[in-house]
Formats: structure tokens, C-alpha cells, sequence
């Protein structure tokens, strides 16, 4: 993991034990560092308006200083590695190359504060959230902007393509959030309306849903098609500061005000475990890689990872993972409610090895797990 800290540090750490890999990173922003997609460089900000790419193990500097003329908001590698977008409050995003610092195109212009640029899944597009009230597609090559400006009534907080890349996610001040078609700008479906301001909203990562974050102390799942809610609000007792989406998309954790973390059924709005609690209000929540862990950062100066509860998923999930535990210890509940073994183990493995082979993708997160195990792919 990376993190930032008030205490002008970014500071890299084993994920499992909680130990520092290497020395401190000068960092001197509020921005949360970005690994590389190889996470061997880490790409920090600083208060006097410069990003710079560093070796995560050494803290070195690689290449020149982003260099803007105000602070810097949101600083990310492009997926592969080669490239970065950093947004500032000097009305413009900028383009840069990963290993030489220097500029790659004209900037992306805006009339007010950048708060957030993101490339596209494919890296040919970049899309800016700007306190001008719009959100903007350019070439990530060149600068130029794509279609028409994706309008709010007021600001913009975040803005994110969906996994295929062909539309956009838009949060804003203006109590909505709006998904739009990436190359033309035109509105897909109806808005998703909160009562309060709207601080982030994502796809999940097969495109279907959108999670969005209010102040209006909930976040909210909707049909990405047709801006339908699905499920019940996820409702916490303060403001939502972030949501998203397990790597397998059928659960969503938020982070609040209330100072606490949760795990929420994505498709249902029901919690699943116990809230993850700090003394201080939590700023921000993520899955891990593999979606058994989460990872919070709050204002008790401390990150924390948390090894969260599994979700069944569905039914047939659920009773995979009953079989499983028959067939693997080679004892069974009879119909007696009697313990005892089993004649047939190796076959009842074998029977649970082709029922998994079958199951949907977007089967349940056991059933991801049972297929590790078995090395079934």
C-alpha cells in the first residue's frame, strides 16, 4: 500500500504486515499518492504546485517535476504505465511522460479548479472534473477536446469512464450525478438525484451499475442504463466521502463521517458485517485486489486493512461451499443430524470441481475463493 499523510511523508507498506517498505517519500499535498500499474514507482505531489515520480523502494526521484502553477488535485498513471494526468486548481490538466517528467501535448483547459483527470481504460482519452460545472474528453495525445462539455448545474467533483470506456460518470455539487456517452456527450438515461451534493460516483466493473457518494449521509447503486435505483440507500449517519465496488462488483464499501467503513450488498443495499470503526472521520475505503480485504484511511492519522466478512453471494454459492466442506474433510450431516464418512471423497471433489468450472463470472465471492483453491480458471 501507499499512503499520504499531513505530516509531509508518503509512505509505502507491506499490505499483510503493516511494516514500512523503504524510507519516506517527501510528499507535501493532500493528494492520495498512485502506485504505477507495475508498483515500482509512486507518483507524489507537493505544495509548491509539482508531482514527481519516485522508485517505491529507494523514495528516488525519476525524471523532472510535474510542474504546474497551482496545487495540484489528482495525480495517475495511464494504465500501462507510460504516461500520467495530473489536474490542478490552475485551470488546466496536464499530460506528462512517466519516465522524463517532460509535458506530452497541450494542457486540457478549463475556466475554473480541476479536480480530478483519469484516462480511458484504452489510454486515448483523458476525462477532466473541473469547478467550472462541467466535465471534458480530450485526446489523450494531443490535448484536443472530444464532443460537447458534460454540463452540471454546479460543480464537478469526479468523473470516470466506465470499464468498455464508452461512457462517463459525472458527480457534482449540483445534488446529481450524470452518465453520458463518452465520444458525443449526450445524457444516457435519467440523472441519479441525491438531497445533498454528490462527491464521487463509479462504475462497476462490468459497466451495469453505478455507485455514487453524497453529503446527504448515503451512497446509492443505480441501473448505469436507465439511472434506476438498485436496492436500498446505503446509509450511514453522516456525510459518504467515497464508494466503490468489489473487484467482483456484488459488494460496495463506503466511508463516512460517522467514522466508520462499511460492506454493503451492492445489489440489495444490505450491510454485511460489522461496521469498520476509527475514532476519526474515514476519508476514504477501498477492496483489495483479490476483494478480501479493505483498506481505510481516516482522520485519526492512521490507514488500516481490514480482512472483511464473506458474502455467499446466492444460493448456490452458499451450497457449493457446504459441499466443499464435506468433501474435503470426508465426513457428512446425515439425515439423522449423525456425523458420519464419506464413501465417496474423491468423487464428490471431482462433482464440485465441474459445477465450478460452470458457475457465472459474477458468481459469489466463495465461489471465487473455491476456485483458487482448486486451481480452477
Amino acid at each position: 500500500m501507499v499512503t499520504a499523510s499531513y505530516d509531509h511523508t508518503a509512505r509505502v507498506w507491506a499490505a499483510d504486515t503493516g511494516k514500512p517498505l523503504g524510507p519516506a517519500l517527501p510528499d507535501q499535498g493532500v493528494v492520495s499518492p498512485a502506485f504505477s500499474p507495475d508498483s515500482r514507482r509512486v507518483l507524489t505531489t507537493s505544495d509548491d504546485h509539482t508531482a514527481q515520480v519516485r522508485e517505491a523502494d529507494t523514495g528516488r526521484p525519476v525524471g523532472a517535476p510535474l510542474r504546474h502553477l497551482s496545487r495540484i488535485l489528482s495525480a495517475v498513471f495511464s494504465p500501462d504505465g507510460r504516461r500520467m494526468v495530473t489536474a490542478s486548481r490552475d485551470h488546466t490538466a496536464r499530460l506528462w511522460a512517466a519516465d522524463t517528467g517532460k509535458p506530452v501535448g497541450s494542457p486540457l483547459l478549463h475556466q475554473d479548479a480541476v479536480n480530478s483527470a483519469v484516462f480511458s481504460p484504452d489510454e486515448r482519452r483523458v476525462v477532466t472534473a473541473s469547478d467550472d460545472n462541467t466535465a471534458r474528453v480530450g485526446e489523450a495525445d494531443t490535448g484536443k477536446p472530444i464532443g460537447v462539455p458534460l454540463q452540471h448545474q454546479e460543480k464537478v467533483n469526479s468523473a470516470a469512464f466506465s470499464p468498455d470506456g464508452r461512457r462517463v460518470v459525472t458527480a457534482s455539487d449540483d445534488n446529481t450525478a450524470r452518465v453520458w456517452v463518452a465520444d458525443t456527450g449526450k445524457p444516457v438515461g435519467s440523472p441519479l438525484l441525491h438531497q445533498g451534493p454528490v462527491i464521487s460516483a463509479a462504475f462497476s466493473p462490468d459497466g451495469q451499475w453505478v455507485v455514487t457518494a453524497s453529503l446527504d449521509y448515503s451512497a446509492r447503486v443505480w441501473e448505469a442504463d436507465t439511472g434506476k435505483p438498485v436496492g436500498a440507500p446505503l446509509q450511514h449517519l453522516s456525510i459518504v466521502l467515497s464508494a466503490a465496488f468489489s473487484p467482483d462488483g456484488q459488494r460496495v464499501v463506503t466511508a463516512s463521517g460517522d467514522r466508520t467503513a462499511r460492506v454493503w450488498e451492492a445489489k440489495t443495499g444490505k450491510p454485511v458485517g460489522a461496521p469498520l470503526e476509527h475514532p476519526g472521520r474515514v476519508n476514504s475505503a477501498v477492496f483489495s485486489p483479490d476483494g478480501r480485504r479493505v483498506v481505510t484511511t481516516a482522520e485519526d492519522n492512521t490507514t488500516r486493512v481490514w480482512t472483511v466478512l464473506l458474502d455467499s453471494g446466492s444460493p448456490q454459492d452458499a451450497a457449493l461451499m457446504a459441499d466443499f466442506a464435506e468433501a474435503l474433510g470426508g465426513y457428512q450431516v446425515n439425515e439423522f443430524g449423525s456425523i458420519v464418512p464419506l464413501d465417496n471423497q474423491v468423487e464428490r471433489l471431482d462433482d464440485i470441481r465441474k459445477r465450478l468450472a460452470r458457475a457465472p463470472d459474477r458468481e459469489g465471492t466463495l465461489t471465487r475463493v473455491l476456485r483458487q483453491f482448486l486451481a480452477i480458471r
